[in-house]
């Protein structure tokens, strides 16, 4: 593991040890955007956090590779307020699919039927049940943000490099499918 890996590493084991917020960069082409969340799971290649929103509200669960994060934010003042703010314990979490690898995390997902986004390294989004998968590909029955079926998808795991599932948006849009399922 080189340094920057090792570094994020040991500063993601102390937020899963302390139970603390972190910030997670992943976007190097934004790095506006960021997710905070408190880790409950981390292993040598992947971790996974409880998020929660800027007024410390939980929100949904990401699975992403180490080595896609090039910043990791620990302490101050933001992270601090944040934190003084969260409603829920996060680590207690039910319907948290922790797990050592990201081919566990996207297994488990498939085999509980798990509503899904997938995001892929072009900052697309899929969102839908992951039906199947491989060694190297993901078939995923994929739905549009407001619950209009878009297909059966096959697309590369490699691109895929964060998951995430059990926020609102995953909700809302699980959903509509179930809605627009009913009325057919």
């Amino acid at each position: 593991m080189e340094l920057k890996s090792k570094l994020i590493g040991q500063t993601l084991s102390r937020s899963l040890d302390e139970k603390a917020l972190v910030g997670l960069y992943s976007r190097e082409s934004d790095p506006e955007k960021f997710t905070v969340g408190c880790v409950l799971a981390l292993s040598s290649e992947i971790y996974i956090v409880a998020t929660v929103d800027d007024l410390g509200r939980t929100d949904e669960f990401q699975a992403g590779y180490l080595d896609n994060l090039f910043l990791v934010v620990s302490g101050g003042d933001y992270l601090d307020a944040v934190s003084g703010m969260m409603v829920e314990h996060l680590a207690q979490w039910p319907g948290a699919l922790l797990a050592d690898d990201m081919e566990e995390v996207l297994s488990l997902a498939r085999d509980r039927k798990v509503f899904v986004s997938l995001m892929h390294r072009n900052e697309i989004s899929y969102h839908g049940y992951i039906v199947e998968l491989d060694d190297t590909t993901l078939g995923v029955q994929v739905y549009s943000s407001t619950g209009v079926d878009e297909g059966y998808h096959v697309v590369r795991r490699e691109d895929i490099h964060r998951v995430a599932y059990g926020g609102p948006e995953q909700r809302a849009i699980a959903s509509l499918v179930a809605s627009r399922e009913g009325m057919s």
